[in-house]
C-alpha cells in the first residue's frame, strides 16, 4: 500500500495489509460466533418470521422501558460477549427495520463497541447500500474511522464495493482522507483496477501503486488516461527518490518492468533514490526476481559494477 522498502522508521505497508485483511476475517469471525447459535438452527420460514417481528420486539422492549431513559441507553449500549451492539447485528443480519427502531429509539450511529467498529463500516464490508444510505442520513460519520483507521470510503474500496464508493463519494466523503498506512481510498481503488493519478503524502501515484502489484493492465490504464504526459508519470519520483521503475524493481515485477521502460526510457536505469540506488540495486536488495536481474544487466548502458553515490554495487 505505501513503501515497498524499509529504512530507518519507514512502515513495512505489505504486513500491514496482511494484518489489515485478518483483522476484518476476525471481526467477521466475532459476528458469526454471536449470530449462528442463534439463526443456524432455524429454517427459512422461521428466520423470514423472525425479520418481520424484529422490528416490532425492539418496539415492545422500549414500550415496556416506560420513561426509564436510563434502561434504554443500558439496552442500546449492552454489548454481546464478542463486543457487539443490538445495531451491529441488526446491519449485520441486514434487518432494515430493526436498524430504523434502534435508530429512532436512540442508538448512536457510530457507536463502534470493543472492535471499534462503527455500523456504517459495517454495512460498507457486508455491501449493503441500502443501509448504508441509510445510516448516512442518520448522521453516520463519514469520517469515522475504524480499527484499522479505515473510513467508510476506505473500507468501500478495499472490499471493491463500487455501488458504496458511488455513494459515499456523492454523499461528500473525502477521497484524500489517509487510512491506517498513509493511503488514500483512490490509491485503494487504483490497486483493484481504478484508475488514478493522485500522489500520496509520500509522493506515490497510481502508477506507483500499480507497478508494485505488477498489474501492466493497470499501468497500460493509467498511462493511456495521463496522454502526452505519460513518459512525466512514468518518471514522476516520490519522496524517497523511487521512480515507478525502482518500484517495479523492488517488488520483482519483471513484466512491470519491462512495460514502464517502453514508456520511461533507458535513462531511467541510471536514476538513483535517496538510498544511492538504481533499479538494478532496488532488484538487487530486494532479491525476489533473478530473472529481473538478468534483464536489467541486457540492458544497454547498465553496468554490474556501477557504485551509486554512497559507493555499494548491485551486487
Amino acid at each position: 500500500l505505501a513503501l515497498f522498502h524499509v529504512r530507518g522508521e519507514i512502515i513495512f505497508a505489505d504486513e500491514l495489509k496482511k494484518k489489515i485483511s485478518e483483522g476484518y476475517a476476525v471481526v467477521r469471525s466475532r459476528l458469526n460466533d454471536d449470530v449462528k447459535p442463534r439463526f443456524d438452527a432455524w429454517n427459512t420460514i422461521q428466520n423470514t418470521c423472525l425479520y418481520v417481528l424484529q422490528a416490532e420486539k425492539i418496539l415492545q422492549l422500549f414500550d415496556a422501558c416506560g420513561d426509564d431513559e436510563a434502561k434504554k441507553e443500558m439496552f442500546l449500549k449492552h454489548q454481546s460477549k464478542n463486543g457487539f451492539s443490538a445495531l451491529h447485528f441488526a446491519v449485520y443480519k441486514g434487518e432494515t427495520e430493526a436498524v430504523e427502531e434502534l435508530i429512532a429509539a436512540g442508538a448512536n450511529v457510530d457507536f463502534g463497541g470493543r472492535n471499534k467498529l462503527p455500523p456504517l463500516h459495517l454495512a460498507v464490508m457486508c455491501g449493503n447500500d441500502e443501509l448504508v444510505d441509510r445510516l448516512i442520513e442518520h448522521g453516520a460519520s463519514l469520517n469515522a474511522v475504524d480499527f484499522v483507521h479505515f473510513t467508510p470510503l476506505h473500507s468501500a474500496t478495499y472490499f471493491a464495493h463500487e455501488k458504496i464508493v458511488r455513494l459515499l463519494m456523492k454523499r461528500g466523503a473525502d477521497p484524500n482522507s489517509c487510512g491506517g498506512v498513509k493511503d488514500r481510498p483512490l490509491h485503494l481503488a487504483s490497486s483493484k483496477g481504478h484508475i488514478t493519478t493522485l500522489a500520496d503524502d509520500e509522493g506515490n501515484t497510481s502508477l506507483h501503486f500499480a507497478a508494485k502489484t505488477g498489474h501492466v493492465g493497470i499501468i497500460d490504464l493509467l498511462l493511456l488516461k495521463i496522454g502526452a504526459g505519460h513518459q512525466e508519470l512514468a518518471l514522476k519520483a516520490n519522496v524517497y527518490g523511487d521512480t515507478p521503475l525502482h518500484t517495479a524493481c523492488y517488488a520483482g515485477r519483471l513484466d512491470a518492468v519491462k512495460r514502464l521502460l517502453t514508456v520511461a526510457g533507458s535513462n531511467t536505469l541510471n536514476v538513483e533514490n535517496v538510498f544511492s540506488e538504481t533499479p538494478l540495486h532496488a532488484a538487487c536488495t530486494s532479491g525476489r526476481n533473478l530473472e529481473l536481474v538478468a534483464f536489467l544487466l541486457k540492458q544497454p548502458g547498465v553496468d554490474a559494477n556501477f557504485q551509486g553515490q554512497d559507493g555499494h554495487t548491485g551486487m
